[in-house]
């Protein structure tokens, strides 16, 4: 009996030797998923965080081709204004050219009629001059 109460002892020895050895493992694997489930928790809170930036991103976006079309469309006008201005400068050249050609034409008038008086002064002269006589 004695050699089955030590042959017991023994296998009890051996299985509690098991038991802590499996605890270890247990313990091991408790950290692991402890560990993981961490993870898991960081990477949906940076998937959440990306999302959120992804839809702020979209809204930028969305904002910025609003911006974009009406810049578009205030460089349209500008350019229709651009067009208009161009043309009342023609018409202002034109109207300085026209401006510059009645001044030198009432420039030769006031020659002429300058030329005139002193006809006139002339012939008013040579008249006093016959009636003198």
């Amino acid at each position: 009996e004695t050699a089955t109460v030590g042959n017991l002892q023994d296998e009890l020895s051996d299985a509690r030797a098991a038991v802590a050895e499996m605890d270890g493992q247990v313990s091991q694997l408790q950290a692991n998923l402890a560990d993981k489930e961490s993870q898991v928790s960081t990477a949906e809170g940076t998937a959440q965080q990306l999302h959120t930036q992804l839809l702020q991103v979209r809204t930028d976006s969305a904002t910025l081709q609003t911006q974009l079309e009406e810049s578009r469309n205030h460089c349209k006008e500008l350019g229709v204004m651009l067009s208009k201005t161009q043309t009342e400068l023609k018409n202002l050249q034109l109207e300085t050219a026209t401006v510059g050609n009645l001044q030198d034409e009432l420039s030769d008038a006031r020659a002429a009629v300058a030329e005139m008086d002193g006809q006139v002064s002339q012939l008013q002269a040579n008249l006093a001059d016959k009636e003198s006589q």
